[in-house]
């Protein structure tokens, strides 16, 4: 009977998330996590040092697309503190990398289902492709890391969450806020 219960309620959590799949990973180079992701999202190579890739859009159109790679932290301090000395490189990264790169938010954030995973995000909105802001020329991103549950936390997750849009104002809440990318940060769980 308890099985049945457990079942019933993971199968009500996959429906209320929108998501059919999950992801979970388990190795040196991370903490263990899991994550679901919504449908139409589909798992695609990892590139480099990436743990994970999902993506939706066909070939060069790119809708959303998620990355997870590990993080390393050092300094002293409490988790947010080392999450802010290490959120410097992701956020200059973004820069470089997208043109027309708007910083919108950056600070604590609490993720998954109730906000019970802590975590440190940069939030913004750039053109895309560089350069051009016509057609489907806005993207809106959320890089968020995530450090092991522990007390002195030296290592974590970096979550990166894109999705694109036809206009700038149709991005302006920031991504995994609402729809489909919402499912990776409510399904996230760390350790």
């Amino acid at each position: 009977m308890l099985a049945l219960l457990l079942a019933g309620a993971a199968a009500i959590a996959v429906d209320r998330l929108g998501a059919v799949r999950s992801f979970g990973y388990s190795g040196d180079a991370a903490p263990t996590f899991r994550l679901a992701y919504p449908r139409g999202m589909a798992p695609v190579t990892p590139a480099g040092e990436q743990l994970m890739r999902l993506r939706e859009g066909a070939g060069a159109t790119l809708d959303r697309q998620v990355t997870v790679t590990p993080l390393a932290l050092s300094g002293e301090g409490d988790a947010f503190a080392r999450l802010g000395i290490a959120a410097v490189p992701y956020r200059q990264r973004a820069e470089r990398a997208f043109g027309g790169y708007r910083h919108s938010v950056e600070g604590r954030v609490g993720l998954g289902d109730r906000g019970e995973v802590r975590g440190y995000q940069i939030v913004f909105t750039a053109e895309h492709p560089p350069g051009r802001a016509s057609g489907r020329g806005w993207l809106r991103g959320r890089i968020l890391l995530v450090p092991e549950p522990v007390a002195e936390p030296r290592r974590g997750i970096a979550i990166e969450l894109i999705e694109t849009g036809p206009s700038r104002e149709e991005l302006f809440a920031p991504a995994g806020l609402s729809g489909p990318l919402k499912t990776v940060i409510e399904g996230l769980e760390v350790g």
